[in-house]
This record gives structure tokens, C-alpha cells and sequence, in this order.
């Protein structure tokens, strides 16, 4: 069963790992490998997501099926 909670600053490098395997995937073939390094790194660097979970109108939610990641959403409020 999969359940959904609220990242916090500790699933940082989990989000971060996620996204370095799905990105390229996901993006191959609308972005080049140049700039999706680049936005990677942008977003998904240690620094700037502790900053992002920090921030009250920025939310990661976690998707969990029997306690194992499965994926995440970024949802950001009053954007």
C-alpha cells in the first residue's frame, strides 16, 4: 500500500538521488544533457533543497509503498 508524507530536511539527499535517476530519463528528449546537469544542479544540489524544505510555502511529498521511496512531488504554495 502506498502512503504519502511530508519530506523533511533529512530526506534532503533521498529527493536528491531520486532525481539525479529520473530526470535524465524523464527529460532526454526536451532538454539537452548540458542543461539538465545544469537544472540538476540548480535544484537539487544538498544545499538548495535544505533551503527549499526549510522554506513554510515549499513541500516535498514522499510516496512510500512498505517504508521504500517510490517517488516524490514539489509542491509550492502562493508561488
Amino acid at each position: 500500500m502506498i502512503t504519502i508524507r511530508k519530506a523533511t530536511i533529512d530526506d534532503a539527499s533521498l529527493i536528491r538521488e531520486i532525481a539525479y535517476k529520473t530526470w535524465p530519463e524523464t527529460y532526454k528528449n526536451i532538454v539537452s544533457e548540458i542543461q539538465l546537469e545544469y537544472m540538476l544542479d540548480l535544484f537539487y544540489n544538498q544545499k538548495t533543497l535544505v533551503e527549499t524544505i526549510s522554506k513554510k510555502n515549499h513541500h516535498f511529498l514522499l510516496a512510500l509503498d512498505q517504508e521504500i521511496c517510490q517517488g516524490f512531488a514539489a509542491i509550492e504554495h502562493h508561488y
